[in-house]
């Protein structure tokens, strides 16, 4: 995992939240790191196969709920974490709003 500087209580916070909520949300100013933060704690919980970066398209909203109802390769969970979701256009939201309704179906 690469060494993520920073406020290290906030960092032990935010990875606790994995234990916790289905889904967590990071927001903050661009290219300060978070993707790579989330991906490398990500590493340390799953194999690469159980972790999907999923971009903010319709067609990648439906990758995501594909890779989602599908059973984890080597572990227990599977993470999905969306890339610029910012940047989700309507359909695309409204596909992730769907996977994350129905997300207790999986």
């Amino acid at each position: 995992m690469p060494k993520i500087f920073g406020n290290e209580l906030s960092q032990n916070e935010f990875i606790g939240s994995f234990r916790h909520y289905a889904v967590t949300v990071v927001t903050g100013p661009s290219h300060i790191g978070k993707k790579s933060f989330v991906h490398g704690h990500l590493q340390s919980l799953a194999n690469d196969d159980d972790i999907m970066i999923a971009g903010s398209s319709i067609d990648d909203a439906r990758e995501a709920r594909s890779f989602a109802s599908s059973r984890p390769m080597f572990g227990s969970d599977r993470f999905l974490l969306i890339d610029d979701a910012h940047n989700l256009s309507e359909p695309a939201q409204d596909a992730y709003l769907k996977l994350f309704e129905e997300s207790s179906n999986f």
